[in-house]
């Protein structure tokens, strides 16, 4: 197997870190092997089967009841394709392994899922083997088959029966499992032939198959085959397709197979997968996009002889690089900024789950290095706000519990403390809002998962007061509405219906007697996926949704109509969006902007008589790939700049067309 020497090229360095992990109790990861079968007989690949769940989809025999033979690869003398993959699939656990220096490793292991003797197993076993490891626990799953369409059940006997693999794809997304897949093997930039020619399953996450009915699915990782040795695609006839858009990295892949290469970077997402939940302490809290995030932020570039761009990272899969982003916890996983005067606060988590800031003095310059905030250990969640000239803060503690501090001192890091919220226990997320009747905090998640606000007049707060009809909130935003008569405060929330996420809005007229407007449903929002509410200087509220079709949606709203003016599709967004931000721009602007699923950034304007900046599409943002989410602020109080955060969880900014790394954690 041309990929066993692949260790030989990472290099060693002493760990300055004291790692906590391996003291916890280790969770197994299963990655879902579906193909020929494996070779029962390999010494090398054998303890990384886990037996007890492996099962054969083309006969239905599970092998607790049949025996192991039922998913023994029987084709090439016994390893024949799914006994090679099974062997790329244990390489990539492996090389993960080196990142812990011969300690206690997650365990990862393999499912082995049969779905013929050959290799044309029928779509119906193809199927039903997604939701079978699924259902028992996978986490990864890898197919390393090629369709030209998007392959249906069609067997009446089948509980799946006129299903698609893109329904099986998007049933694994929203369990939190990876997909890997290749690329195919035409020695073809697929950028250039178009998505016609482009494979099955891995094109299902860029090409829409329902009819815009379906969100696409956000978890398949698509890999092209590299020489261990060289990193360097192989350019034979039959050997790996490449594509600037459409594929993710590259992988180790024997004689340039992308069956192969997939089944590497499933090991790899496996140990990911693992270390994650180790961080954790449980698999439930960890996402696909986790594991696909972490992967892609830690690739090796690596520039292919004659192409210019071959990947979305341009870049190899880097196993023990992966692994160690999550353990060493140097990644952010969200940044809010505070704007006063000419300086800008940057305050951000980290994966430590510690919370940290950093100054910026000159409008547009560079930030300092972080400081972590005093006792912030344990913060899960967390808002920051300006009270005249102080940064304010309140986190939601990894106990339940709401506390709230303030920076009192910049130059010196000296802060208030940490004062707890009086009766906050039982919150989610807290939210700081500010307006002249003062600080106000809102909460997420109390008594079955209403929100909540109160007037902080002290950091221990007065006294709660429930938001009327918000049970069941699941994503909240508090903007000013300002009127001739007075500011009030505009709740937008985004709460379960039997047909999805819809957008519910109600206004707060009477913050001491807790008087809100009509709690009310804005039209046509059923099915949204994710949203964001920025206010204009003309007593309106522009809303911007990400749909459930994969396009972004603007909605006005005013004190008279809560319901909406009516949906309008933001120039440009295509189908693949992912998430959407809207801020306050100078000049009565609102920003509107939206990520794809493959971490392209765009933005527009829209303008206060009602019209977009750029009416035919939205602009690229400049440099950058890979997004994750975006983050705007006013410095100055005219100018406008930008923060985002990448699936690596790094944070760059954009201000006056010049990007920037912010400081990295050290």
């Amino acid at each position: 197997m041309k990929c066993k020497d692949l260790r030989a090229r990472r290099t060693r360095r002493p760990r300055l870190h004291a790692e906590g992990l391996e003291a916890r109790a280790l969770l197994t990861t299963l990655v879902a092997l579906l193909d020929s079968g494996v070779d029962l007989n390999s010494t090398v690949d054998f303890p990384y089967y886990d037996l007890t769940l492996a099962y054969n989809a083309g006969t239905r025999q599970t092998a607790a009841a049949y025996g192991n033979q039922v998913v023994q690869d029987l084709t090439n003398n016994g390893h024949g394709h799914g006994a090679t993959v099974a062997d790329h699939i244990v390489r990539g656990i492996q090389d993960s392994a080196m990142a812990y220096d011969g300690g206690a490793a997650p365990a990862v292991k393999i499912m082995p899922i049969k779905l013929s003797d050959g290799l044309s197993p029928s779509y119906r076993a193809v199927i039903e083997a997604v939701y079978y490891a699924v259902d028992n626990g996978a986490k990864v799953v890898n197919l390393s088959y090629v369709y030209s369409t998007d392959i249906q059940v069609s067997d009446s006997t089948s509980p799946y029966n006129g299903k698609r693999l893109s329904d099986a794809i998007r049933y694994a997304d929203a369990k939190g499992v990876v997909f890997t897949a290749g690329a195919g093997n035409d020695n073809t930039d697929i950028d250039a032939t178009g998505f016609g020619n482009f494979p099955m399953p891995a094109k299902l996450d860029r090409i829409d198959t329902s009819g815009g009915t379906l969100p696409l699915p956000t978890n398949i990782l698509t890999t092209a085959a590299v020489n261990a040795q060289t990193y360097q695609l192989y350019r034979t006839a039959k050997t790996s397709n490449w594509g600037a858009t459409t594929v993710d990295m590259g992988a180790p892949g024997a004689d340039g197979a992308t069956s192969y290469s997939a089944g590497y970077s499933a090991g790899v997402a496996g140990a990911v997968h693992a270390a994650l939940s180790a961080r954790y302490s449980t698999s439930g809290l960890v996402s696909a996009r986790d594991v696909i995030d972490t992967l892609m932020a830690t690739v090796t570039p690596t520039p292919q002889t004659g192409l210019t761009n071959w990947s979305v990272t341009n870049g190899v899969i880097n196993a023990e690089a992966a692994v160690d982003r999550v353990r060493l916890g140097k990644a952010f996983q969200d940044v809010q900024t505070v704007s006063i005067g000419s300086t800008t606060y940057a305050f951000a988590l980290g994966q430590d789950a510690t919370l940290y800031y950093s100054k910026q003095t000159t409008a547009g310059g560079a930030f300092s290095a972080w400081t972590a905030v005093p006792n912030s250990a344990g913060t899960s969640s967390f808002s920051a706000v300006a009270v005249g000239t102080t940064p304010y803060l309140a986190i939601r503690s990894l106990n339940n519990k709401v506390y709230a501090n303030a920076l009192t001192g910049p130059s010196t890091n000296t802060w208030a403390g940490w004062n707890e919220v009086n009766n906050s226990l039982g919150s989610d997320r807290v939210y700081l809002y500010v307006d002249p009747a003062g600080i106000m905090l809102y909460v997420t998640g109390q008594n079955g998962g209403s929100v909540y606000y109160n007037k902080l007049t002290t950091f221990a707060g007065t006294t709660w007061n429930l938001v009327p009809g918000s049970l069941g909130t699941t994503d909240l935003r508090v903007v000013p509405y300002n009127t001739n008569s007075g500011s009030y405060q505009h709740i937008l929330a985004v709460q379960p219906t039997g047909n999805g996420k819809a957008l519910y809005n109600a206004i707060l007229t009477g913050p001491t007697t807790n008087t809100w407007t009509t709690w009310t449903q804005v039209a046509g929002s059923t099915g949204m996926v994710s949203m964001d509410a920025a206010p204009t200087n003309s007593n309106t509220t522009i809303v911007v949704i990400a749909s459930a079709n994969g396009h972004a949606y603007m909605n006005s709203l005013t004190y008279s109509n809560l319901a909406g003016s009516g949906w309008s599709l933001v120039p440009g967004s295509t189908g693949d969006v992912r998430s959407v931000s809207a801020f306050a721009k100078a000049n009565g602007r609102v920003g509107i902007g939206f990520v794809t699923a493959k971490g392209y950034s765009y933005e527009n304007s829209f303008l206060v008589g009602g019209t977009w900046e750029s009416t035919g599409s939205s602009t690229l943002a400049q440099y950058l790939a890979g997004i994750q989410d975006t983050y705007e602020y006013v410095y100055n109080g005219s100018s406008d700049a930008r923060i985002y955060r990448t699936w690596g969880g790094q944070l760059f900014q954009i201000a006056s067309n010049k990007t920037r790394l912010l400081p990295q954690l050290t």
